[in-house]
């Protein structure tokens, strides 16, 4: 609308009507113009500055709607331009001359008539060509093309599959009681390959835990109790013709909870000629002390503690010198604490040390023509080491093929070769290079075989003698 006495001179001096028409057509002073809107030739007639002899108003009431024409279809236009102005930035004609100052768009774009959009520039060896249309022919199946969220996507061949699908536990602990919480990861991770990951998701059972829906990696972290089963199930789609690939894979945890220790059993033996590798020989006397104490309790309850014999020391005399090994025994019992389990589990562990009896070979000289099992168990009177008078009893030897023996005597004397009757025969015994087996007579008594020599030794010939035996 134009109105009022500024109205009119803007209309004028913004050349919508010359200042010498103006001049000529309105007499008189514009202060007695009426308020409100020209629009009519009364209202021309009654501003009183046009004389009553002026034959032209039909004249001027035309050019001045074409003004207001004019005016209208400036305000149509900016108001169109405004729709591409964020709103409240500018404001009347301000905006109109933003935009054309390339403050929005450019002065060409502008002067083109506001075209549809910018141009894409394909870059050549031959120079830089505008694109205004992208044509694609697709003549075989493993090409394609998808325009998603305005990227444009040119797909060349068969991409590759899904590949790689694997799920692990970590930190997961097996050790403990199935009432006992952990803390632990449950993982996931594939390759895409050339598909598009639609989800992957973690389940146990039908309870979805975790899902993901981009990448190559998911992870959850929970904390529970007893044993579980955790499945990655995968699912991706073809970017060539939107196959459906899908893959799955399922990782356990389960709990086996370890034993506790066997109980330990701490043992001095103090028997005669010793008892090293837990070999005691027999007829030996002494003693073996003892004691037994519960092994690693690895989170079990200790409940209670036996051992057999039920008290030590074990005293090796009488029946207990004989062949029969000598057996320490260890009971431990356990059960899992209260609240740890479900049902309450108890364990049972055991232990034994044994010493084992040997007949080691034993060589020396005697007056005796013969001798008892019990009097060859008697090993104080055999080994001089222990006060005995015949000879020496090889501790720990109980083969003697191979062996080379020394026997020295005073006086007439037989002389003995003693080993284990579970031993091979002796083949020869020679001495100084000669042959002497056949000077020995071989007899068995209880568990010893027995090579006496036929006839009573002299000492003449310096008392000692050495022995190869084969």
């Amino acid at each position: 609308m134009v109105s009022g006495s500024t109205q009119i001179t803007d209309v004028v001096t913004d050349s919508y009507i010359s200042a010498s028409a103006a001049a000529s057509g309105f007499g008189g002073g514009g202060d007695s113009i009426p308020s409100g809107t020209i629009s009519s030739s009364q209202q021309i007639t009654d501003l009183g500055f046009i004389s009553s002899s002026h034959t032209d108003i039909s004249a001027l009431n035309t050019f001045t709607g074409s003004i207001q024409s004019e005016v209208d279809s400036l305000t149509a236009a900016t108001s169109s331009y405004l729709t591409e102005v964020p709103s409240g930035t500018l404001s009347g004609s301000a905006q109109v001359e933003a935009i054309i100052d390339n403050t929005y768009i450019s002065a060409s774009a502008a002067a083109s008539g506001f075209g549809t959009g910018g141009e894409i520039t394909y870059i050549s060896e031959s120079g830089n060509l505008s694109l205004s249309q992208i044509e694609v022919a697709d003549f075989d199946d493993n090409v394609a093309v998808t325009f998603t969220g305005g990227k444009l996507k040119f797909i060349f061949g068969s991409p590759t599959v899904p590949s790689s699908l694997n799920s692990t536990l970590s930190g997961f602990a097996t050790d403990r009681f199935n009432k006992v919480t952990d803390g632990y990861n449950v993982n996931g991770s594939w390759n895409n390959g050339g598909y598009t990951l639609i989800s992957a998701s973690l389940f146990e059972g039908a309870t979805l835990l975790t899902q993901v829906g981009s990448g190559t990696s998911l992870s959850y972290s929970t904390t529970t109790s007893g044993s579980h089963t955790y499945k990655l199930e995968y699912t991706a789609s073809s970017p060539l013709d939107g196959t459906i690939y899908t893959s799955s894979d399922t990782v356990s945890g389960t709990l086996s909870k370890s034993n506790p220790g066997n109980p330990s059993i701490s043992a001095t033996p103090s028997v005669q000629l010793g008892a090293s590798s837990n070999q005691i020989e027999q007829g030996a006397t002494g003693s073996i002390t003892f004691s037994v104490s519960y092994g690693s309790s690895n989170s079990w309850e200790q409940v209670s503690l036996s051992s057999t014999p039920t008290s030590s020391p074990i005293y090796v005399t009488g029946s207990a010198t004989g062949s029969s090994s000598i057996v320490i025994g260890a009971t431990a019992e356990y059960q899992s604490p209260a609240g740890d389990n479900d049902p309450q589990i108890s364990s049972t562990r055991t232990n034994s040390t044994t010493y084992s009896k040997i007949r080691s070979v034993r060589y020396g000289a005697s007056a005796a023509t013969s001798f008892t099992q019990s009097e060859l168990e008697d090993l104080s009177s055999w080994d001089t080491s222990l006060g005995g008078s015949i000879g020496t009893i090889d501790k720990g030897n109980t083969t003697p093929s191979g062996d080379t023996i020394t026997i020295t005597w005073t006086g007439n004397k037989y002389h003995y070769i003693v080993f284990d009757s579970s031993r091979s025969d002796l083949t020869n015994i020679t001495t100084s290079g000669f042959g002497v087996f056949a000077s020995f007579t071989k007899s068995v008594v209880g568990n010893y075989k027995i090579y006496r020599s036929n006839d009573l030794q002299s000492d003449s010939g310096g008392g000692s003698i050495t022995y190869v035996l084969t």
